[in-house]
């Protein structure tokens, strides 16, 4: 892994602040995407929760054209030509297709093309349960730095996941606790 600078530490800190005050049942909102959005420099950021081409639960960013119905549906039929299936950690399409090869597929003419997505990376959250985020640039590929960066955020952002999913999930583990560190943590 290239070496990070402190500036990209305390890029990623803000996003892990802003995310770590999210008090509900979707855990990137939008000032959580904003915030990535500036760490790794993207024209839109998107968190999905399943696979297979369906919509957004969440976007930050505009895309170059609006999301229409038959670029919806024609995201739908051909997500998965951009061979960016489930793993653990960053990938870019770059990595898996040559830019000539993504030009050709019917996801980039129908879909990617019409709002103006030329580089794409998806960072896998919980694979299993298609939690992810992606990040979309018309202009320029992602580096090495910015896959770097998430990486970093992964194990952190995996974590943010898993308490929004299960909100109990902080009261319970407080239950299990000794009664004596109840009593403590209750003082204080």
């Amino acid at each position: 892994m290239a070496r990070l600078s402190e500036r990209d530490y305390q890029g990623a800190l803000l996003v892990l602040r802003e995310a770590g005050a999210v008090d509900g049942p979707i855990p990137f909102p939008v000032p959580v995407l904003e915030s990535l959005r500036r760490l790794v420099p993207s024209d839109v950021v998107t968190y999905h929760q399943r696979t297979g081409g369906h919509p957004a639960v969440v976007s930050a960013g505009e895309p170059r054209a609006p999301m229409t119905a038959e670029i919806r549906a024609a995201c739908l039929r051909y997500w998965h030509q951009d061979q960016l299936t489930p793993w653990n950690g960053a990938r870019k399409v770059s990595d898996l297709l040559s830019r000539r090869a993504f030009q050709r597929t019917d996801l980039y003419q129908q879909v990617s093309r019409l709002v103006g997505i030329e580089h794409m990376m998806r960072l896998w959250l919980v694979p299993a349960d298609g939690a992810r985020l992606e990040f979309d640039n018309a202009r320029r590929d992602f580096s090495e730095r910015d896959r770097n960066v998430l990486e970093v955020l992964v194990p952190h952002l995996t974590q943010l996941y898993w308490r929004s999913a299960m909100p109990d999930a902080r009261h319970r583990s407080s239950q299990r606790r000794p009664r004596s560190l109840r009593r403590a943590s209750s003082r204080s």
